[in-house]
């Protein structure tokens, strides 16, 4: 399961908040070891995988990081097209000069789902070391392991 969070200008960004032992952290998203009971799941800021995605259908073709469609009709891709442009966005500025892009439904529109599943498929390509050109990966955790302690007698 994945949440996104459209984190707005007066909060803290997800880069900042705390992680635990155990916990994963990649390119504004968090996936926090389960506790007892739960399943694993990944926090994301909503607001900046839309305003990637739009960034990414903006870069002409042919382009790194360009994201483009089959080959079809446009009726073929009317739908997603709808849902890709479902939401407008303003921005705004923390008190440290952050810019956030906050993404609201535009007035009249119904469904935002398929922009939501690209923004989570981002996330998913994120999680699994996906990366645009020119971005800068966050450096490794080290993984912690265990000592063994061997007795003698």
């Amino acid at each position: 399961p994945a949440f996104g969070r459209g984190i707005t200008a007066d909060r803290k960004p997800i880069t900042e908040w705390n992680v635990t032992a155990g916990d994963r952290r990649g390119h504004h998203w968090i996936e926090p070891k389960p506790k007892k009971g739960d399943s694993r799941h990944v926090v994301f800021d909503a607001n900046v995988f839309k305003e990637l995605l739009h960034e990414r259908w903006s870069t002409p073709p042919g382009d790194p990081g360009c994201l483009t469609l089959h080959k079809g009709t446009p009726a073929a891709h009317r739908m997603f097209a709808e849902h890709q442009v479902s939401e407008s966005a303003t921005e705004s500025y923390s008190r440290d000069g952050r810019r956030v892009l906050n993404f609201r439904p535009r007035p009249g529109v119904a469904d935002n789902h398929l922009l939501d599943t690209a923004a989570g498929c981002m996330v998913a390509g994120s999680m699994v070391g996906c990366q645009l050109p020119g971005h800068v990966a966050a450096p490794k955790q080290k993984k912690r392991t265990r000592r063994r302690i061997r007795y003698v007698s």
